[in-house]
Protein backbone atom coordinates (compact mmCIF):
# COMPACT_ATOMS: atom_id res chain seq x y z
CA UNK A 1 0.00 0.00 0.00
CA UNK A 2 1.31 3.53 -0.07
CA UNK A 3 2.09 5.57 2.06
CA UNK A 4 -1.01 7.93 2.32
CA UNK A 5 -3.32 4.73 2.62
CA UNK A 6 -1.14 3.34 5.54
CA UNK A 7 -1.99 7.38 7.12
CA UNK A 8 -5.00 7.02 6.22
CA UNK A 9 -5.63 3.69 7.93
CA UNK A 10 -4.28 5.20 11.00
CA UNK A 11 -6.13 8.14 11.40
CA UNK A 12 -9.00 5.89 11.09
CA UNK A 13 -7.86 3.32 13.78
CA UNK A 14 -6.60 6.59 15.70
CA UNK A 15 -10.53 8.53 15.40
CA UNK A 16 -13.04 8.00 18.37
CA UNK A 17 -16.37 6.17 17.37
CA UNK A 18 -18.33 9.15 16.67
CA UNK A 19 -15.84 10.29 13.62
CA UNK A 20 -17.32 7.44 10.91
CA UNK A 21 -20.76 9.10 10.60
CA UNK A 22 -19.87 12.28 10.50
CA UNK A 23 -17.59 11.36 7.84
CA UNK A 24 -19.97 9.55 5.64
CA UNK A 25 -22.69 12.55 6.48
CA UNK A 26 -20.00 14.71 4.74
CA UNK A 27 -19.09 12.17 2.02
CA UNK A 28 -23.37 12.06 1.03
CA UNK A 29 -23.27 15.80 1.23
CA UNK A 30 -20.97 16.65 -0.48
CA UNK A 31 -21.80 13.84 -3.46
CA UNK A 32 -25.55 16.20 -3.69
CA UNK A 33 -23.64 19.21 -3.81
CA UNK A 34 -21.27 18.29 -6.42
CA UNK A 35 -24.85 17.00 -8.39
CA UNK A 36 -26.22 20.80 -7.65
CA UNK A 37 -23.01 22.34 -8.87
CA UNK A 38 -23.11 19.93 -12.15
CA UNK A 39 -27.05 20.51 -13.03
CA UNK A 40 -26.04 24.37 -12.73
CA UNK A 41 -23.10 24.09 -14.95
CA UNK A 42 -25.61 22.28 -17.65
CA UNK A 43 -28.42 24.35 -17.33
CA UNK A 44 -25.51 27.50 -17.88
CA UNK A 45 -24.51 26.12 -20.68
CA UNK A 46 -28.06 24.96 -22.11
CA UNK A 47 -28.74 28.97 -21.51
CA UNK A 48 -25.90 30.00 -23.66
CA UNK A 49 -26.38 27.98 -25.81
CA UNK A 50 -30.09 29.07 -26.43
CA UNK A 51 -28.80 32.72 -26.40
CA UNK A 52 -26.63 32.42 -29.11
CA UNK A 53 -29.16 30.29 -30.93
CA UNK A 54 -31.72 32.87 -30.64
CA UNK A 55 -29.36 35.64 -31.58
CA UNK A 56 -28.16 33.60 -35.15
CA UNK A 57 -31.75 33.05 -35.81
CA UNK A 58 -32.44 37.01 -34.95
CA UNK A 59 -29.88 37.64 -36.91
CA UNK A 60 -30.87 35.48 -40.20
CA UNK A 61 -34.17 36.78 -40.10
CA UNK A 62 -33.18 40.80 -39.67
CA UNK A 63 -31.07 39.98 -42.82
CA UNK A 64 -33.83 38.34 -44.48
CA UNK A 65 -36.47 40.66 -43.92
CA UNK A 66 -33.58 42.98 -45.19
CA UNK A 67 -33.21 41.63 -48.28
CA UNK A 68 -37.43 41.30 -48.72
CA UNK A 69 -37.68 45.51 -47.80
CA UNK A 70 -35.08 45.72 -50.16
CA UNK A 71 -36.58 43.70 -53.24
CA UNK A 72 -39.77 45.66 -52.37
CA UNK A 73 -38.27 48.89 -52.76
CA UNK A 74 -36.72 48.09 -56.12
CA UNK A 75 -39.81 46.34 -57.51
CA UNK A 76 -41.89 49.11 -56.50
CA UNK A 77 -39.35 52.06 -58.06
CA UNK A 78 -39.30 49.88 -61.50
CA UNK A 79 -43.34 49.37 -60.78
CA UNK A 80 -43.69 53.63 -60.23
CA UNK A 81 -41.18 53.97 -63.35
CA UNK A 82 -43.15 52.17 -65.45
CA UNK A 83 -46.48 53.68 -64.70
CA UNK A 84 -44.35 56.91 -65.13
CA UNK A 85 -43.04 55.96 -68.81
CA UNK A 86 -46.61 54.39 -69.80
CA UNK A 87 -48.56 57.80 -68.60
CA UNK A 88 -45.90 60.41 -70.35
CA UNK A 89 -44.20 58.08 -73.20
CA UNK A 90 -45.43 55.92 -76.03
CA UNK A 91 -43.34 53.73 -77.66
CA UNK A 92 -42.18 54.60 -81.37
CA UNK A 93 -44.02 52.98 -84.14
CA UNK A 94 -41.85 49.57 -85.05
CA UNK A 95 -40.15 48.74 -81.46
CA UNK A 96 -40.68 45.85 -79.87
CA UNK A 97 -42.81 45.98 -76.61
CA UNK A 98 -43.89 42.78 -74.51
CA UNK A 99 -42.96 40.89 -77.41
CA UNK A 100 -44.99 42.45 -79.86
CA UNK A 101 -44.34 45.52 -82.08
CA UNK A 102 -45.83 48.34 -82.40
CA UNK A 103 -47.67 50.10 -85.14
CA UNK A 104 -47.24 53.14 -86.40
CA UNK A 105 -50.27 55.36 -86.07
CA UNK A 106 -51.71 58.51 -88.00
CA UNK A 107 -51.10 61.22 -85.28
CA UNK A 108 -47.31 59.16 -84.15
CA UNK A 109 -44.50 61.73 -84.36
CA UNK A 110 -40.97 61.27 -85.20
CA UNK A 111 -38.64 59.42 -83.47
CA UNK A 112 -36.87 60.88 -80.32
CA UNK A 113 -35.63 58.49 -77.67
CA UNK A 114 -36.18 59.14 -74.22
CA UNK A 115 -32.10 59.42 -72.34
CA UNK A 116 -32.01 56.24 -70.13
CA UNK A 117 -34.50 54.17 -71.12
CA UNK A 118 -33.83 50.53 -72.82
CA UNK A 119 -36.68 51.47 -75.23
CA UNK A 120 -36.99 54.71 -77.83
CA UNK A 121 -40.00 56.54 -76.49
CA UNK A 122 -42.20 59.88 -77.77
CA UNK A 123 -43.43 62.49 -75.35
CA UNK A 124 -47.22 62.17 -74.81
CA UNK A 125 -49.64 65.16 -74.87
CA UNK A 126 -48.52 67.02 -72.19
CA UNK A 127 -52.61 68.15 -71.26
CA UNK A 128 -52.80 64.91 -69.77
CA UNK A 129 -49.92 65.02 -67.70
CA UNK A 130 -50.69 65.59 -64.48
CA UNK A 131 -53.00 67.55 -62.00
CA UNK A 132 -51.53 70.49 -60.02
CA UNK A 133 -53.77 71.48 -57.20
CA UNK A 134 -52.76 74.88 -55.98
CA UNK A 135 -51.67 75.79 -52.06
CA UNK A 136 -53.26 78.68 -52.20
CA UNK A 137 -54.54 82.02 -53.88
CA UNK A 138 -52.58 85.11 -53.58
CA UNK A 139 -54.25 88.26 -52.26
CA UNK A 140 -52.38 91.14 -54.53
CA UNK A 141 -52.40 94.53 -54.75
CA UNK A 142 -52.83 94.86 -58.28
CA UNK A 143 -56.09 93.70 -59.35
CA UNK A 144 -55.37 94.10 -63.65
CA UNK A 145 -52.41 93.54 -65.47
CA UNK A 146 -52.30 97.09 -66.45
CA UNK A 147 -49.96 98.34 -63.68
CA UNK A 148 -48.40 95.24 -62.27
CA UNK A 149 -44.77 95.44 -62.98
CA UNK A 150 -42.61 93.39 -65.49
CA UNK A 151 -40.15 91.95 -63.09
CA UNK A 152 -41.03 90.76 -59.48
CA UNK A 153 -38.69 92.91 -56.90
CA UNK A 154 -39.07 96.43 -59.25
CA UNK A 155 -41.64 97.82 -57.03
CA UNK A 156 -40.55 96.49 -52.85
CA UNK A 157 -43.86 98.43 -51.49
CA UNK A 158 -46.18 96.00 -54.05
CA UNK A 159 -47.17 93.52 -51.12
CA UNK A 160 -49.38 90.22 -50.92
CA UNK A 161 -50.95 88.21 -48.91
CA UNK A 162 -50.76 84.32 -49.11
CA UNK A 163 -53.30 82.29 -47.63
CA UNK A 164 -52.71 78.55 -47.11
CA UNK A 165 -55.15 75.98 -48.52
CA UNK A 166 -57.05 74.18 -45.82
CA UNK A 167 -55.35 70.71 -47.42
CA UNK A 168 -52.32 72.44 -46.43
CA UNK A 169 -51.14 72.42 -42.36
CA UNK A 170 -49.55 75.79 -40.75
CA UNK A 171 -46.70 73.35 -39.73
CA UNK A 172 -45.90 72.89 -43.31
CA UNK A 173 -44.64 76.17 -43.42
CA UNK A 174 -42.08 75.80 -40.09
CA UNK A 175 -38.28 76.81 -40.40
CA UNK A 176 -39.46 79.42 -43.48
CA UNK A 177 -39.27 82.13 -41.51
CA UNK A 178 -35.64 82.21 -40.99
CA UNK A 179 -35.46 83.04 -44.62
CA UNK A 180 -35.73 86.80 -46.81
CA UNK A 181 -36.80 86.07 -50.27
CA UNK A 182 -39.22 82.47 -51.68
CA UNK A 183 -39.86 81.66 -54.91
CA UNK A 184 -42.94 81.87 -55.75
CA UNK A 185 -44.62 79.28 -58.38
CA UNK A 186 -47.74 80.10 -60.02
CA UNK A 187 -50.05 80.19 -62.95
CA UNK A 188 -50.93 82.79 -65.76
CA UNK A 189 -54.12 82.82 -64.43
CA UNK A 190 -55.23 85.82 -66.45
CA UNK A 191 -54.05 84.63 -70.06
CA UNK A 192 -57.06 84.91 -72.39
CA UNK A 193 -56.11 81.61 -73.99
CA UNK A 194 -55.48 80.21 -70.86
CA UNK A 195 -57.94 77.49 -71.88
CA UNK A 196 -56.02 76.57 -75.37
CA UNK A 197 -53.32 74.17 -74.50
CA UNK A 198 -56.34 71.57 -72.47
CA UNK A 199 -58.09 71.36 -75.39
CA UNK A 200 -58.37 69.01 -78.32
CA UNK A 201 -55.06 67.84 -79.00
CA UNK A 202 -53.28 68.91 -76.26
CA UNK A 203 -50.36 71.79 -76.55
CA UNK A 204 -49.16 69.65 -79.56
CA UNK A 205 -46.15 68.57 -78.68
CA UNK A 206 -46.56 64.76 -80.42
CA UNK A 207 -48.52 66.60 -84.01
CA UNK A 208 -51.22 68.22 -82.27
CA UNK A 209 -52.22 71.94 -83.08
CA UNK A 210 -50.04 74.40 -81.19
CA UNK A 211 -52.02 76.86 -78.69
CA UNK A 212 -48.57 79.72 -78.60
CA UNK A 213 -46.57 81.75 -80.43
CA UNK A 214 -43.23 80.17 -81.03
CA UNK A 215 -41.85 84.00 -81.84
CA UNK A 216 -43.66 87.05 -79.71
CA UNK A 217 -42.52 90.76 -79.83
CA UNK A 218 -40.40 92.36 -77.30
CA UNK A 219 -41.16 96.40 -76.10
CA UNK A 220 -37.52 96.98 -76.13
CA UNK A 221 -36.77 95.93 -78.70
CA UNK A 222 -39.29 98.09 -80.47
CA UNK A 223 -41.72 95.30 -81.36
CA UNK A 224 -38.47 92.68 -82.99
CA UNK A 225 -39.35 89.17 -82.15
CA UNK A 226 -37.91 86.76 -80.38
CA UNK A 227 -38.51 82.96 -79.46
CA UNK A 228 -40.58 82.53 -76.40
CA UNK A 229 -37.95 81.25 -73.96
CA UNK A 230 -35.50 83.65 -74.40
CA UNK A 231 -38.64 86.13 -73.06
CA UNK A 232 -41.07 86.13 -69.82
CA UNK A 233 -44.19 86.03 -72.15
CA UNK A 234 -46.89 84.74 -69.92
CA UNK A 235 -48.12 83.11 -73.35
CA UNK A 236 -46.24 80.14 -72.99
CA UNK A 237 -46.70 76.02 -73.73
CA UNK A 238 -47.46 75.16 -69.78
CA UNK A 239 -48.72 78.75 -68.36
CA UNK A 240 -46.61 78.54 -65.35
CA UNK A 241 -44.60 81.52 -63.89
CA UNK A 242 -41.76 81.76 -61.40
CA UNK A 243 -40.99 85.24 -58.99
CA UNK A 244 -38.69 85.82 -56.87
CA UNK A 245 -40.46 88.07 -53.91
CA UNK A 246 -38.87 89.37 -50.36
CA UNK A 247 -40.36 87.30 -47.34
CA UNK A 248 -41.66 89.67 -44.63
CA UNK A 249 -43.43 87.73 -42.35
CA UNK A 250 -45.07 84.48 -42.13
CA UNK A 251 -48.51 84.35 -39.45
CA UNK A 252 -49.70 80.93 -39.05
CA UNK A 253 -50.74 79.65 -42.48
CA UNK A 254 -50.42 82.97 -44.00
CA UNK A 255 -47.21 84.35 -45.83
CA UNK A 256 -47.11 88.06 -46.38
CA UNK A 257 -44.91 88.69 -49.45
CA UNK A 258 -43.11 92.22 -50.58
CA UNK A 259 -41.91 93.23 -54.10
CA UNK A 260 -44.59 90.83 -56.29
CA UNK A 261 -45.82 91.26 -59.38
CA UNK A 262 -48.61 88.93 -59.65
CA UNK A 263 -52.41 89.73 -59.98
CA UNK A 264 -55.17 89.17 -57.12
CA UNK A 265 -56.71 85.50 -57.12
CA UNK A 266 -53.14 84.25 -58.59
CA UNK A 267 -53.52 79.89 -57.60
CA UNK A 268 -50.11 79.46 -56.25
CA UNK A 269 -48.61 75.90 -57.26
CA UNK A 270 -45.41 75.97 -54.50
CA UNK A 271 -43.24 78.34 -52.31
CA UNK A 272 -39.47 77.63 -51.92
CA UNK A 273 -37.03 78.97 -50.32
CA UNK A 274 -34.47 80.91 -51.83
CA UNK A 275 -30.71 79.58 -51.46
CA UNK A 276 -27.92 82.63 -52.14
CA UNK A 277 -25.23 80.39 -52.06
CA UNK A 278 -26.17 78.38 -55.20
CA UNK A 279 -28.95 80.59 -56.38
CA UNK A 280 -27.24 83.92 -56.79
CA UNK A 281 -24.68 84.29 -59.97
CA UNK A 282 -22.45 86.50 -59.79
CA UNK A 283 -21.06 86.17 -63.36
CA UNK A 284 -24.33 85.78 -64.88
CA UNK A 285 -25.15 87.31 -68.47
CA UNK A 286 -27.84 88.31 -70.53
CA UNK A 287 -28.40 90.44 -73.97
CA UNK A 288 -28.25 94.39 -73.54
CA UNK A 289 -31.91 94.75 -74.47
CA UNK A 290 -32.70 92.48 -71.15
CA UNK A 291 -29.95 94.86 -69.17
CA UNK A 292 -31.48 98.36 -70.40
CA UNK A 293 -33.76 98.82 -67.18
CA UNK A 294 -33.70 102.55 -67.98
CA UNK A 295 -35.98 102.43 -70.68
CA UNK A 296 -38.70 101.56 -68.20
CA UNK A 297 -38.04 104.01 -65.72
CA UNK A 298 -39.58 107.94 -65.71
CA UNK A 299 -37.69 110.49 -64.06
CA UNK A 300 -40.55 112.36 -61.31
CA UNK A 301 -44.24 111.55 -60.50
CA UNK A 302 -46.01 114.55 -59.70
CA UNK A 303 -49.12 114.45 -57.07
CA UNK A 304 -51.40 117.44 -57.40
CA UNK A 305 -52.88 118.04 -53.57
CA UNK A 306 -56.61 117.57 -54.60
CA UNK A 307 -55.55 113.73 -55.59
CA UNK A 308 -53.57 113.24 -52.31
CA UNK A 309 -56.49 114.83 -50.40
CA UNK A 310 -58.73 112.13 -52.49
CA UNK A 311 -56.07 109.49 -51.54
CA UNK A 312 -56.47 110.21 -47.56
CA UNK A 313 -60.48 109.81 -47.88
CA UNK A 314 -60.34 106.75 -50.00
CA UNK A 315 -57.89 104.90 -47.48
CA UNK A 316 -60.35 105.58 -44.56
CA UNK A 317 -63.21 104.14 -46.86
CA UNK A 318 -61.21 101.02 -48.08
CA UNK A 319 -58.97 100.74 -45.13
CA UNK A 320 -60.36 97.44 -43.46
CA UNK A 321 -59.36 96.08 -46.96
CA UNK A 322 -56.20 97.01 -47.32
CA UNK A 323 -52.43 95.67 -46.90
CA UNK A 324 -51.36 99.02 -45.85
CA UNK A 325 -51.14 100.34 -42.72
CA UNK A 326 -51.25 104.40 -43.71
CA UNK A 327 -51.95 106.58 -46.69
CA UNK A 328 -48.71 107.42 -47.10
CA UNK A 329 -47.65 104.10 -47.66
CA UNK A 330 -50.03 103.53 -50.47
CA UNK A 331 -48.83 106.77 -52.13
CA UNK A 332 -45.71 105.52 -52.02
CA UNK A 333 -46.74 102.13 -53.30
CA UNK A 334 -48.16 104.47 -56.54
CA UNK A 335 -45.57 106.55 -57.15
CA UNK A 336 -43.29 103.23 -57.04
CA UNK A 337 -45.53 102.09 -59.88
CA UNK A 338 -45.92 104.99 -61.86
CA UNK A 339 -42.20 105.89 -61.82
CA UNK A 340 -42.15 103.09 -64.13
CA UNK A 341 -43.90 102.74 -67.81
CA UNK A 342 -46.52 100.62 -67.29
CA UNK A 343 -48.19 101.47 -70.70
CA UNK A 344 -48.28 99.11 -73.40
CA UNK A 345 -46.16 99.93 -76.63
CA UNK A 346 -49.12 100.66 -78.33
CA UNK A 347 -50.21 103.46 -75.90
CA UNK A 348 -46.56 104.67 -75.69
CA UNK A 349 -47.08 105.16 -79.58
CA UNK A 350 -49.99 107.18 -79.46
CA UNK A 351 -50.00 110.74 -79.56
CA UNK A 352 -51.61 111.20 -76.49
CA UNK A 353 -50.81 115.01 -75.35
CA UNK A 354 -54.06 116.02 -76.84
CA UNK A 355 -56.71 118.00 -74.71
CA UNK A 356 -59.43 118.08 -77.20
CA UNK A 357 -62.05 116.07 -75.13
CA UNK A 358 -61.63 112.77 -77.07
CA UNK A 359 -61.73 109.36 -75.04
CA UNK A 360 -59.40 106.62 -75.39
CA UNK A 361 -60.58 103.59 -77.03
CA UNK A 362 -62.70 101.31 -74.24
CA UNK A 363 -62.13 104.39 -71.41
CA UNK A 364 -63.79 106.67 -69.70
CA UNK A 365 -60.89 109.61 -69.29
CA UNK A 366 -60.15 111.85 -72.17
CA UNK A 367 -57.47 111.07 -74.99
CA UNK A 368 -54.27 111.34 -72.53
CA UNK A 369 -55.38 110.06 -69.08
CA UNK A 370 -54.64 106.75 -68.04
CA UNK A 371 -56.24 104.16 -65.39
CA UNK A 372 -53.77 102.36 -62.63
CA UNK A 373 -56.57 100.05 -60.31
CA UNK A 374 -54.23 99.26 -57.00
CA UNK A 375 -54.97 97.73 -53.94
CA UNK A 376 -58.72 99.53 -53.43
CA UNK A 377 -57.79 102.51 -55.20
CA UNK A 378 -58.61 103.85 -58.63
CA UNK A 379 -56.03 106.57 -59.90
CA UNK A 380 -55.87 108.71 -62.91
CA UNK A 381 -53.02 110.21 -64.12
CA UNK A 382 -51.10 111.42 -67.42
CA UNK A 383 -47.57 111.73 -69.08
CA UNK A 384 -46.49 115.15 -69.57
CA UNK A 385 -43.66 114.77 -72.27
CA UNK A 386 -45.72 111.65 -73.96
CA UNK A 387 -44.04 110.71 -77.46
CA UNK A 388 -45.89 112.11 -79.87
CA UNK A 389 -45.34 109.61 -82.71
CA UNK A 390 -43.86 106.19 -83.55
CA UNK A 391 -40.38 107.23 -84.94
CA UNK A 392 -39.98 109.03 -81.40
CA UNK A 393 -40.70 105.92 -79.60
CA UNK A 394 -37.65 104.37 -81.99
CA UNK A 395 -35.28 106.48 -81.23
CA UNK A 396 -35.91 107.11 -77.71
CA UNK A 397 -35.64 102.83 -77.83
CA UNK A 398 -32.52 102.86 -79.23
CA UNK A 399 -30.66 105.47 -77.22
CA UNK A 400 -29.63 105.19 -74.03
CA UNK A 401 -32.77 105.37 -72.27
CA UNK A 402 -36.35 107.15 -72.19
CA UNK A 403 -36.73 111.03 -72.87
CA UNK A 404 -37.17 113.42 -69.55
CA UNK A 405 -41.45 112.79 -68.32
CA UNK A 406 -43.37 113.62 -65.53
CA UNK A 407 -46.30 111.71 -64.19
CA UNK A 408 -49.11 114.00 -62.99
CA UNK A 409 -51.47 112.18 -60.63
CA UNK A 410 -54.77 113.86 -61.33
CA UNK A 411 -57.47 112.18 -58.89
CA UNK A 412 -57.53 109.40 -57.13
CA UNK A 413 -61.10 107.30 -55.74
CA UNK A 414 -62.07 103.94 -53.86
CA UNK A 415 -63.51 100.80 -55.68
CA UNK A 416 -64.74 98.01 -54.11
CA UNK A 417 -61.92 95.25 -53.41
CA UNK A 418 -62.21 91.75 -54.94
CA UNK A 419 -61.28 90.33 -51.82
CA UNK A 420 -63.54 90.78 -48.66
CA UNK A 421 -61.25 89.06 -46.07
Amino acid sequence: RSIADEARVEVADAAPPWWGGLAMQWRAESRVEGLWRGLGHAVQISLCATGWAWAVVQGWRARHLARLRQEERQGRIKAERRLRENAFWTPQPGAVLDGQTVEPTEDAAAPAELPGSERPRTLKDAAALVALKPIGVLESVFRQRQGAPRQPLLVPEARARLRMATHVAAAALEGLEGFSHVWILYVFHANTNLHKPFEGAGMGINGGARSFKSKVQVPRLNGQKVGLFATRTPHRPAPIGLSLVKLAKVEGSTLWLEGIDLLEGTPVLDVKPYLPFCECVADAQAPSWVAAERWFELQTVVWEERARSQLRVAYEEGRPHSLYSSPEELESLVTSVLRRDIRSVHQQQLSSNHRDGSFLAGGREPAGFYELHVDMLRVTYDIEGNQPNKERVRTARLSDGMPAQRVHVRSVSCTLPLSTS
